[in-house]
């Protein structure tokens, strides 16, 4: 049986405390709950004990939510920080963004917290690794190209500038994707659905906290990954390619949208462990290009935790919208997944396979019947088409 996760609970409030308690009491076995009523004796409980997760109110006396989880974050990394707040107003998420991984609204909706309470444990089970929690709790921005952000910055700056001339800029770097979706899923919006599409996002979002949220993030100046054999460019290329091909097996409608999106983010693992592990990156890059396998096959053969995972754990930390996640995760299974018809993960694995260089040409009998099942046998030959068009020069 998995130990019961650690939870600390942090509020000013001594009746938010109290409830936040009692609402997580018949959940014991799974969650191991402690509570402050200040920062300072949030961070005194730190020093003594390791957690999984800190939610933390943000409007407190002497040391507010914000400056506290910036502490939290750079003293424990690997602890998930949950901010619970009140708050609408822009200044407020600006100064949360960068240091909470989600946001959730107050009074809190119980089934939304033991739900992404729920969604973390799962994901830590999966990957029991402490570097990979401390690597990716520690991230607040990934890598971005600095000549994406500033032609993003220059484009928002125009008095008539069009969510779809942004969007066609945003969906050029993962980066900023993930982070997008992030905020706008958060409780600063109110949304009562999970936004998959870039450019819905950048609707509610607005030109100003876009440009807003490249800057206070420092998306601009953010360093390269350290990994020596990291191809930042062919990194980027390969995700877009994907994702449009990703977008042409789906269709039209939501389906296309997630089926976009995940396709577009579904490589991020790899931009996380060459940002944060750059000396296990460059050894799995080293051996697909000595075996002249892929990336992917490199890393079971040297017996990795798995970019796929490591993306995954990442997102699901941020609190992207499920479907996106499940379609990251669920692609290098696809094939072997029953179902009555086509898949976000069913057309985010036909993609990769036909952008991958090195990947199999979806040629066997289990795989063929899996393309027909889904609908996308016959296509194959015009699928094939536009994946070389992506991989031309």
């Amino acid at each position: 049986m998995t130990a019961a996760r650690r939870v600390l609970l942090v509020d000013d409030e001594p009746r938010i405390v109290a409830g936040l308690q009692r609402l997580l009491r018949p959940h014991r076995a799974l969650w191991d709950v402690s509570v402050a009523t200040s920062a300072s004796d949030a961070l005194a409980i730190l020093e003594e004990h390791a957690f999984d997760v800190i939610v933390s109110d943000m409007r407190m006396p002497e040391m507010d939510g914000a400056a506290f989880l910036k502490i939290a974050r750079e003293k424990y990394p690997a602890t998930m920080r949950i901010v619970l707040s009140g708050q609408t107003d822009a200044s407020a998420a600006q100064r949360v963004v960068p240091v909470a991984h989600q946001f959730l609204s107050k009074p809190t909706d119980p089934a939304i917290l033991l739900e992404t309470l729920r969604r973390v444990a799962d994901t830590r089970n999966e990957i029991a690794d402490p570097r990979v929690h401390a690597a990716v709790g520690g991230i607040d921005a990934l890598p971005s190209r600095p000549s994406i952000c500033h032609e993003l910055l220059e484009l928002a700056s125009a008095e008539d500038a069009a969510v779809e001339a942004l969007a066609r800029v945003i969906q050029r770097e993962p980066a900023i994707v993930l982070k997008l979706l992030q905020v706008v899923n958060s409780s600063f919006f109110g949304l009562r659905r999970r936004i998959c599409s870039v450019t819905e996002a950048i609707t509610y979002l607005g030109t100003e906290r876009l440009k807003n949220l490249v800057v206070s993030l420092s998306i601009v100046n953010s360093l390269p990954p350290r990994a020596t054999r990291f191809d930042a460019e062919a990194f980027h290329r390969h995700s877009l390619s994907v994702a449009r091909i990703a977008r042409l097996v789906a269709g039209a409608g939501e389906r296309a949208e997630t089926s976009f999106v995940a396709a577009l983010l579904h490589d991020v693992g790899k931009l996380v462990i060459a940002s944060t592990m750059p000396a296990i990156y460059d050894e799995i890059a080293a051996r697909a290009a000595a075996d002249g396998v892929t990336f992917e096959e490199a890393e079971r053969a040297l017996g990795g935790f798995g970019h796929v995972k490591v993306g995954a754990c990442l997102l699901e930390l941020w609190g992207l919208p499920f479907p996106v996640v499940e379609a990251i995760v669920a692609r290098p299974k696809a094939p072997s997944i029953d179902g009555a018809g086509l898949e976000s993960w069913d057309a985010v694995h036909v993609a990769h396979r036909l952008v991958e260089p090195g990947a199999d040409p979806l040629g066997s009998d289990a795989e063929r019947a899996w393309l027909e099942r889904i609908g996308v046998l016959d296509r194959l030959p015009e699928l094939r088409a536009e994946a070389r068009k992506e991989l031309e020069p």
